[in-house]
């Protein structure tokens, strides 16, 4: 169940968010902005925040980087 968790820990926290501003939304009309300022705030949030593809690709781009004659730091990440 942690590791679900922490998985999605991002998604959970914005659907919690999201919820906690539509019940505060939903009594004051006039304040629908601010909802849509949190999705778009949310969103690029994730965008910014993901991780960008990777330089090794195949097992000869690994293979190559190692031979290389330069020291590696290789780091395994995934975002979901």
């Amino acid at each position: 169940m942690s590791a679900v968790l922490n998985q999605h820990s991002f998604l959970i926290a914005a659907v919690l968010l999201l919820a906690i501003a539509w019940l505060i939304v939903r009594k004051r009309r006039h304040n629908w902005p601010v909802l849509l300022v949190l999705v778009a705030g949310l969103g690029a949030a994730w965008y910014i925040l993901r991780t960008g593809g990777g330089d090794i690709h195949s097992p000869a781009d690994l293979e190559a980087a190692l031979r290389g004659g330069r020291p590696v730091a290789m780091e395994m990440y995934s975002d979901y």
